[in-house]
């Protein structure tokens, strides 16, 4: 009977987008033990110990608890995919475009722990009495700042390097936009009492900047994460000068209006904090009022830099995804690392 011979071909590219210069291979196991590979590695097993900690003893009651057990069980699960997709040749499968899905979600998890690491140790491990719940806690938050570290070190080795075209999230101004959403976002956690800013229309109009200002940027990331950005009516390096120059007007209204209204009791604000009643008391898993107006206006100014930086470097960055017939080679992407053509 006629026997047949199925052959499995490896794809192996060489690229220095990483900054690590080796050659990666594609849909093998053996790309556990590159270097990015074993980083992946290091970020699934940071964020599963320390989820697991934590939960082992019941040690995240209360909304910053839940954030960081949401954090670190996110980051975990997307890693996972990550690597199953990598290690099973995935790539051109993916719904997203891998070009700028990667970085953009290890610069988000870089983020998301940061503020974990930050939030859990000051809010309720403090809190905690000691024994075995404290000593979790505390294991679990350096196990979160481990994986912060290997999700910078991945954007630091899989961002652009100047002379690549690459995907538009692997730049500095692609980044940028993701810094700007992440602040946003945590903006968006510190007002969630509306008592914050109802009682005034000049801060209802900075809370209406805050959301217009994350939508924009929202967009660009989904366009560009979807391969659809030609869907604009304009070219795309012109819709994100125009994005970064309208969220600099916005944010710096922003940055005059809130603490105005929000400190200086001419306009019924509370410059001291002794003046909130909220504040003389610890509270555990708790952010007072003050603190939470204060907060606001230190993000705010963030990210009018974060926005001022980006409008700088709008219009002299390579944008946009190499189109279908831009002469873009046919092999698959190792992990993290695009093998691009180079401009001419």
């Amino acid at each position: 009977m006629p026997v047949t011979v199925t052959r499995t071909t490896v794809t192996t590219t060489m690229s220095s987008s990483s900054g690590l210069g080796s050659p990666t291979i594609v849909g093998s196991p053996r790309l556990l033990t590159q270097p990015l590979g074993l980083l992946r590695l290091l970020q699934l097993v940071s964020t599963c110990v320390a989820f697991s900690l934590v939960a082992s003893v019941g040690a995240w009651t209360g909304p910053m608890g839940n954030w960081s057990m949401f954090t670190w069980c996110f980051c975990f699960s997307v890693t996972l995919i990550i690597l199953i997709v990598e290690l099973c040749g995935l790539q051109v499968r993916f719904p997203l475009s891998w070009r700028n899905f990667p970085i953009t979600y290890a610069c988000y998890a870089a983020l998301f722990c940061l503020s974990s690491s930050i939030i859990y140790p000051t809010t309720y491990v403090q809190f905690l009495s000691h024994g075995r719940s404290r000593d979790h806690a505390i294991a679990a938050t350096a196990f979160s700042c481990i994986a912060c570290v290997a999700y910078a070190t991945e954007v630091a080795w899989t961002r652009a390097r100047p002379g690549e075209i690459t995907g538009y999230m692997a730049t500095v101004p692609g980044l940028l936009k993701v810094l700007e959403t992440f602040v946003a976002c945590i903006i968006f956690a510190f007002i969630s009492d509306p008592g914050l800013y109802q009682h005034q229309s000049a801060l209802e109009w900075c809370v209406a900047v805050y959301s217009i200002c994350f939508i924009l940027a929202a967009v660009a990331i989904l366009l560009n994460l979807g391969d659809c950005t030609n869907v604009l009516p304009i070219a795309f390096p012109t819709f994100l000068s125009g994005l970064a120059l309208i969220s600099v007007l916005l944010y710096a209204t922003a940055l005059v209006l809130w603490p105005l209204y929000q400190f200086d009791q001419k306009h019924g604000g509370e410059p001291r904090r002794q003046m909130d009643p909220g504040c003389s008391r610890r509270h555990v898993h708790y952010v007072c009022s003050w603190d939470r107006r204060l907060a606001v206006a230190i993000l705010t100014g963030i990210n009018l830099l974060a926005y001022l930086a980006d409008l700088d470097l709008a219009d002299g960055s390579v944008v946009g995804n190499p189109p279908a017939n831009s002469g873009e080679t046919g092999s698959i992407p190792g992990p993290g690392r695009f093998h691009m053509p180079r401009s001419n």
